[in-house]
């Protein structure tokens, strides 16, 4: 299979949320500008433009109320993906939800990384990138 580069890297908002997000913005800092880099959300998109100091890194955020759905529906990573400006296939998609972050964003032709933290089993039928 011929490796496909990313141009884009999506990132949950859960992993916004986390106790310390200045981990996650010298992530960014890292990627930005060789990668797009953005926020797909089950909640308010806007809601880290506050204290966290992470909203101004994000070149996008998307939330599901765009499409009426929930993150377990692959449209809104294909929204992400033209969002970004690149191909489904050029978008990994993190998040620590299995289901959302790797099966919905594979549905719809991105990569899925699945940030298991706590160590638990990956569900049946699921194999993250």
């Amino acid at each position: 299979m011929p490796v496909v580069p990313v141009r884009c890297v999506t990132i949950d908002a859960d992993l916004a949320q986390s106790p310390d997000p200045r981990g996650l913005a010298d992530v960014i800092d890292a990627l930005v500008p060789a990668v797009v880099v953005g926020l797909v959300t089950d909640g308010d998109p806007d809601q880290f433009s506050g204290p966290t100091g992470l909203g101004g890194r994000f070149q996008f955020r998307l939330g599901v109320d765009v499409i009426g759905s929930d993150l377990s529906d692959p449209r809104i990573f294909a929204m992400a993906a033209v969002a970004a400006g690149c191909h489904p296939g050029e978008l990994v998609y993190v998040g620590e939800r299995p289901i959302e972050a790797v099966a919905a964003a594979q549905a719809a032709g991105c990569r899925g990384v699945w940030l298991n933290r706590t160590g638990a089993p990956c569900p049946p039928g699921v194999e993250p990138d």
